[in-house]
């Protein structure tokens, strides 16, 4: 029997901060958001977004600056008897993913593979160094939408933390971007269904054994695989 998992976020005039950092986001954060939608309807999940009461399709080409509320629904029909947990979790992904992409506080951790850090200090171990690096952002959302598009099995060697590990690593792998965030030039929509992959760390480390980085495919050809 079919059931359906839905989720609401309504952000109305009472949260007017929010709204007006959302009508600031810049264009290319507007188009990732288009592509976040279409990454997360590939795995089933269906969208209806409206700005007064009015339907949204594009965030760039229907969004005007004016709107005073926005309202956010995303549902998912369940196809078996499986983990309605999960279902759930993905629905609530989905929708903070939309939110979190036009708003100017996602920002991941860095990726020392992906810094040029300039040492200043001494090569002896022990002593007090310091570093001089460039930051890149990297989106949170990008990275839930990656994991429910490709899920949590490296691409590489099909290592996944969870099957070794149990609950202290449930839902984690690491996200690689197939174009590194250093040579993208200029900020650009990230597509997470053609532009980002899972991989354990180790093959994480190995394909930034090199620059630029090898490919998943000659990690695995290297691998003998």
């Amino acid at each position: 029997m079919l059931s359906r998992v839905r989720a609401e976020l309504a952000l109305d005039r009472f949260a007017g901060d929010v709204v007006s950092l959302i009508k600031a986001a810049p264009k290319p954060a507007r188009q990732q958001t288009d592509q976040l939608i279409s990454a997360f309807s590939t795995v089933g999940i269906l969208w209806n977004i409206s700005a007064d009461s009015r339907r949204v399709d594009s965030w760039i080409d229907d969004l005007d600056d004016n709107f005073e509320s926005l309202e956010i629904a995303a549902s998912l029909i369940r196809r078996s008897a499986g983990d309605e947990g999960q279902d759930k979790k993905l629905v609530a992904q989905a929708i903070f993913s939309v939110i979190l992409s036009l708003l100017p506080i996602d920002v991941e951790g860095p990726d020392s593979d992906e810094f040029g850090v300039a040492d200043l200090g001494f090569a002896s171990e022990g002593s007090k160094e310091y570093q001089l690096s460039a930051r890149y952002e990297r989106s949170r959302a990008n990275r839930a939408a990656a994991i429910a598009i490709h899920g949590l099995v490296c691409r590489v060697c099909g290592f996944e933390f969870n099957s070794v590990y149990g609950p202290l690593a449930r839902g984690y792998v690491e996200v690689h971007h197939l174009t590194p965030v250093s040579m993208m030039g200029e900020p650009r929509p990230v597509d997470p269904r053609t532009d980002l992959v899972p991989l354990c760390a180790n093959c994480h480390r190995m394909v930034h054994r090199r620059w630029p980085p090898f490919s998943p495919e000659e990690l695995s050809s290297a691998r003998g695989d």
